[in-house]
């Protein structure tokens, strides 16, 4: 990610680099760069390696100024993957493989290529290990890039986001950024089953009933990934080993890499969907939470988020408040440490589920659910997937 593009006077400056921590007030300073601004320079901080040892790297170029009538962009390109090794990055037209000595950039770790000049087509950017164009890491769909523009190709390592070994981005003068897309690799869909009382069920794809795309998934299980089809997919969900039984139909819209988890929810006889995008990127400084509130019989709850032997009385503050059925959480952030999660009807504290114990440490991402029971007062807390 990067932020906007900001004018700054000519003067000094001290840069600093704020991480916020869970459970502290404040945000904690890791990182502070000193710069002396030049008129019409265009400068770029990188902050890079880890938040116990960071490095800010500043890159630096006159401002480009074009007269209008260019057919060309400006291409930078930038090694940020600290797993790989030295890379040659090919700029090819769309079907064109790499060939040895035509790369366009050869770079290590923290480099960055000088600017070079592109004419307006369609092209592939591919990465492999220097002078090795036989083995590709990531090769992207085809791209076409503004005339009059400048752009930095930046190269990550794997994202465990997104289904690709290599991560890359496309960053403009404007500091906006867009991921750029692996050609091989299809975006991943898995299915869990959270509807008590209902049968297994089977899902196929975009109408081929050859097979099951995901098969036979019980109340409560959480089945692997499968490919599905850069776009927009339809689903069906069966009862298990009988294609004519149909629990539900139904679309969903997987884009370029991503990870999707497909929730069944509702009740016996009434399914609905909630899909999930599996945001799987670890972070140094949190834990993070995900609850999906799957009960139809109880249709608001309140959460209460507290450390481990934090009895929940009058006086206790829910840390949410009224969820909704088949609404998730999105990511709640955690410090390292033991907590309770104790559900209730809105404005009470009697539980209505047992309480669910959670041991965390930093980096951890953990799906929790509240399902329905064979009690309709009654629920269920359940972690589904924890990476």
């Amino acid at each position: 990610f990067s932020s906007p593009r900001v004018a700054y006077d000519d003067l000094t400056y001290n840069f600093n680099f704020d991480i916020f921590v869970p459970e502290e007030t404040d945000p904690r300073r890791i990182a502070t760069r000193f710069l002396d601004v030049v008129a019409d320079m265009d400068y770029v901080l990188v902050l890079t390696d880890t938040v116990a040892a960071p490095e800010v790297l500043v890159w630096e170029d006159p401002i480009r100024e074009f007269d209008g009538t260019e057919t060309v962009f400006e291409l930078r390109i930038a090694h940020l993957a600290a797993a790989l090794g030295v890379l040659d990055v090919y700029l090819e037209p769309t079907g064109t493989p790499p060939v040895l000595g035509n790369a366009i950039a050869t770079v290590s770790y923290k480099d960055r290529s000088p600017a070079m000049d592109v004419e307006d087509a369609e092209y592939e950017l591919t990465i492999t290990p220097r002078d090795d164009p036989g083995t590709i890491l990531f090769q992207s769909i085809p791209l076409t890039i503004a005339p009059q523009s400048q752009v930095i190709f930046a190269i990550f390592d794997d994202d465990p986001a997104t289904t690709s070994d290599v991560s890359a981005t496309l960053i403009n003068a404007n500091g906006q950024s867009v991921p750029a897309i692996e050609a091989n690799s299809s975006p991943q869909t898995r299915a869990y089953h959270a509807v008590f009382g209902e049968v297994d069920f089977d899902l196929y794809a975009n109408q081929d009933f050859s097979a099951p795309l995901i098969a036979n998934v019980a109340f409560g299980e959480l089945s692997a990934y499968a490919d599905v089809t850069d776009g927009s997919n339809e689903f069906t969900f069966t009862e298990a080993g009988n294609q004519g039984a149909i629990l539900l139909e139904t679309s969903d819209t997987v884009f370029g890499n991503n990870r999707r988890t497909l929730m069944l929810g509702g009740t016996q006889g009434n399914v609905a969907l909630k899909p999930l995008l599996d945001l799987a990127r670890p972070l140094e400084t949190q834990a993070s939470l995900r609850i999906s509130q799957m009960s139809l019989n109880i249709a608001l709850i309140d959460v209460y988020i507290e450390d481990a032997g934090t009895p929940i009385t009058e006086d206790s503050t829910p840390r949410l408040f009224s969820v909704p059925s088949l609404l998730d959480t999105g990511l709640i952030g955690l410090n390292e440490g033991s907590y309770e999660i104790t559900l209730t009807q809105p404005g009470e504290i009697t539980p209505i589920a047992p309480v669910l114990q959670l041991d965390v440490v930093f980096g951890d991402i953990v799906d929790v659910a509240i399902l329905d029971t064979v009690d309709p007062a009654a629920l269920d807390l359940v972690v589904f997937d924890r990476r």
